[in-house]
């Protein structure tokens, strides 16, 4: 595809002077003067190719267009051009090359500082996210839709206040200058640039969103929705899919999140940004923390972090997650010694105070409201945990990482029904890669009402054979399914994994859960049964 320039007209350089890196161009003296109002030399044919793309500016010109300007009737080499584009680069200083851009097999572009896409960077200093207009299949008359589709995204991903996100006004005024998101992209400086397309597929519409990285053109993140645009809540299916799109996309378990984390794993703590340092702290730390350095290096930057800035609520509620990472996997100090349960229970007192923070300054935040609910379990306060639960849900409703993780801690407070719903919801919509210890609320309802098989089943969706927590949990649920030999096997693997590991500790740790004593003394009896000393 093109790009097609606006034509030069005579009214395009004739109002108030332009301002680039210092310089001022002024159209009604055609000529270009420094801070101290002294002209500044150029030559003429350079002068005239920096007129062209000023009255250009944010478009893309073709190398024919400014030679047939600027050389007219003359036949010259690219070469020529190429001199007068390194003058121009020259006078504009060190920021020459970035305000004016070669574009690959297009041609030059000068871009000038845009009031309307400047953003303000926010506290945690995330990326910035630009939402390219949506196509649709014109023959379905999707159009509207896709308009909807689009604007709606736009203020979804707007409830993560760690991006920075483009208006749509913003996009929706380049369109017409770019025929490339891509293009559109590396000349605003975008990070991530979400696109999306809509076609009708028999009975359905089928919507494909995908996410790049906009500064190496890597596609990170796709996913196909389908709706039913016929339906009477039309306007709430599109609410419902523009909002799991965006959580999908940008929180911080999103695929944002994501890419960052992999781009900071080798950087040191010290060198982190604060949305780096959250990153780091929220995802991180791996399910079982078998690995100090990831465990030390969030904690390190997040406790400098609030220190350096201590009204960061998001930097407050990632604190949270690393503690409950440290108190649940065994880590209670930077000295790596995995400690007893009742040695890591003070961990819950730090994520209370945490959370306290983090609410005080971002009441209305649904990442901060989601890490209260955590610390509320932690400190086993399941009628807190569910009001907290539920405040995160309703400001986010459409979140997989809020729905399943909350929904199985209120699960394991004992809001079986509730809490296995919640996290079945954010089953369905992360599959085929949902976090496997998700099932767990499933499979511990199941055990918890006697449904012995279906716990089994369930468990088996989140088996991963390197985690010992797998082990123990057909260690207690096989006995009950007259197979006491295999969980006999799998106790040997605990031990193999958790050397000493003891019944005991096994119900001090489903304590520090919050399981209810009736969940714990059914635990501990099969545990007897599979073999495992007391």
């Amino acid at each position: 595809m093109s790009i097609r320039p606006r034509e030069a007209q005579s009214g395009d350089l004739s109002a108030a002077p332009i301002q680039i890196a210092g310089l001022t161009f002024d159209p009604k003296q055609d000529e270009l003067r420094d801070g101290a109002g002294s002209r500044v030399d150029l030559r003429h044919r350079s002068f005239g190719v920096l007129r062209h793309l000023l009255a250009n500016a944010g478009s893309v010109v073709s190398k024919d267009d400014l030679l047939a300007a600027n050389w007219p009737g003359l036949t010259v080499t690219e070469d020529s051009l190429t001199q007068c584009i390194s003058d121009i680069r020259r006078v504009l200083g060190e920021r020459g090359r970035e305000l004016v851009r070669t574009i690959p097999r297009r041609g030059y572009m000068i871009v000038l500082p845009q009031p309307s896409t400047k953003v303000v960077r926010n506290l945690s200093g995330g990326p910035t996210v630009a939402v390219w207009p949506f196509e649709a299949d014109n023959s379905a008359n999707l159009g509207q839709v896709a308009d909807g589709l689009t604007q709606q995204i736009v203020s979804a991903l707007g409830r993560f206040g760690e991006l920075r996100v483009l208006a749509r006004s913003v996009t929706k005024s380049y369109k017409d200058r770019f025929d490339s998101a891509d293009e559109f992209g590396r000349a605003l400086g975008i990070d991530y640039l979400v696109e999306g397309n809509l076609r009708q597929d028999s009975s359905s519409t089928r919507i494909d969103i995908h996410l790049t990285d906009a500064r190496t053109g890597t596609q990170v993140w796709s996913k196909t929705f389908k709706a039913d645009m016929a339906a009477p809540n039309l306007l709430a299916v599109q609410d419902e899919i523009s909002g799991q799109a965006a959580a999908m996309i940008g929180s911080y378990w999103g695929a944002i999140g994501a890419a960052e984390y992999k781009r900071i794993q080798n950087k040191p703590s010290e060198e982190l940004t604060p949305y780096e340092c959250i990153v780091q702290g929220v995802i991180g730390i791996p399910t079982d923390a078998a690995i100090l350095e990831p465990v030390s290096k969030a904690r390190e930057c997040l406790e400098r972090l609030t220190r350096e800035d201590p009204r960061n609520a998001a930097a407050w509620a990632a604190l949270v997650l690393v503690f409950n990472n440290q108190r649940t996997w065994g880590f209670p100090s930077p000295t790596g010694r995995v400690g007893s349960v009742t040695e890591r229970l003070y961990l819950a007192d730090l994520a209370v105070e945490a959370a306290n923070r983090a609410v005080e300054i971002a009441p209305n935040d649904a990442f901060v409201r989601g890490l209260v609910a955590r610390a509320a379990w932690m400190a086993c306060q399941p009628d807190l945990l569910r009001i907290e639960a539920m405040r995160a849900i309703e400001l986010n409703p459409n979140d997989p990482q809020t729905l399943g993780p909350l929904g199985n801690l209120m699960a394991y407070a004992g809001f079986w029904d509730e809490g296995v719903a919640l996290a079945e919801k954010g089953i369905a919509l992360t599959a085929p890669t949902t976090p496997r210890w998700w099932w767990w609320a499933t499979a511990k309802r199941a055990f918890a009402y006697e449904d012995y098989a279906g716990a089994f089943d369930a468990f088996r969706q989140s088996y991963v054979e390197q985690l010992w927590i797998s082990h123990l949990h057909m260690a207690y649920t096989l006995p009950f399914l007259d197979r006491a030999k295999e969980a006999a096997a799998h106790v040997t693997t605990l031990l193999r994994m958790r050397p000493g590991f003891t019944i005991r500790e096994a119900d001090a740790y489903y304590k520090m859960w919050c399981f209810a004593p009736s969940y714990r003394e059914k635990m501990c009896q099969a545990l007897r049964m599979a073999g495992l000393s007391e």
